[in-house]
């Protein structure tokens, strides 16, 4: 048989391991949330970057489709700055340009989402480093109980 003494420091050392493996466990739960919450932030800046760069080429796309149409309209004996060919400049050109900011639009929604879910796992993080923690003060608390429970039954005073 154990001594009342030994069975209540066994008892305690395992209610102070199980307290620190809780209080790990938050701390865990609080880096992951962390990285998670910075790679979407780094998403949400990589979608702007390709977004800007892909706003640029659309631009671009319909600088070349603008010039075609000018050679075109000039091909054809018409004036390419004015009448329907002049229309037809201003279209693209306008056409484009809304192309272009449905991209940029796109891209800032989804970097809205991505910074929207970085705030959330680092919430969660952080309620898990709080949860580990009064786990942890819960553990010790009832641990000490117990302990104290085996030292009396074990025969202690």
């Amino acid at each position: 048989m154990c001594s009342p003494i030994a069975l209540g420091v066994a008892t305690a050392l395992g209610a102070g391991i199980q307290a620190y493996g809780a209080y790990q466990t938050g701390k865990t739960e609080q880096s992951i949330g962390r990285f998670n919450a910075n790679v979407k932030r780094v998403q949400a800046q990589e979608s702007l970057e390709q977004s800007a760069f892909a706003e640029d080429q659309q631009r671009e796309k319909v600088q070349k489709i603008e010039g075609e149409q000018m050679v075109q309209g000039a091909a054809s004996g018409g004036v390419a700055s004015s009448g329907t060919f002049g229309q037809l400049g201003m279209e693209t050109a306008k056409m484009g340009e809304l192309d272009a900011q449905a991209m940029r639009n796109n891209a800032l929604k989804q970097a809205w989402g991505y910074q929207t879910a970085a705030s959330s796992d680092e919430y969660a993080g952080n309620l898990g480093a709080r949860g580990g923690w009064f786990n942890a003060m819960g553990g010790l608390l009832t641990g000490g109980v117990r302990s104290y429970q085996a030292y009396r039954m074990a025969g202690g005073n």
